[in-house]
C-alpha cells in the first residue's frame, strides 16, 4: 500500500480532475458528435473533453469552429427518442 503527502497528493488530484471530462461543444442546441466532424440532437455519441481538448478540436475541426463548450453539469438532463433505447 503506498500512501501519498504532500504536493505528490495535490499534484495527482489535480492532473485527474484536469483530465476529468467536463465539457461538450454546441452550436445552436446541437452536440458536436464525436468526431469532430458533425452537429447532432442527442447526447448519445457527443464528444466530451476538458477544456484543453475543447479549443483544440474548434482549431482543427470546421464543424466545431463555431461551438461553445458548455460544463455536462449545467446540461438539464433530457432523453432525446434515441437515447431511450
Amino acid at each position: 500500500m503506498t500512501i501519498l503527502f504532500g504536493s505528490a497528493q495535490a499534484s495527482i488530484s489535480e492532473s485527474v480532475s484536469r483530465a476529468t471530462p467536463a465539457f461538450v461543444l454546441m452550436a445552436g442546441g446541437l452536440y458536436l458528435h464525436q468526431s469532430g466532424l458533425c452537429l447532432q440532437k442527442g447526447r448519445k455519441y457527443a464528444w466530451q473533453g476538458t477544456i484543453e481538448q475543447a479549443r483544440a478540436i474548434r482549431r482543427r475541426f470546421d464543424a466545431a469552429a463555431g461551438c461553445r463548450a458548455v460544463p455536462i453539469a449545467s446540461i438539464t438532463p433530457k432523453l432525446q427518442p434515441e437515447e431511450a433505447e
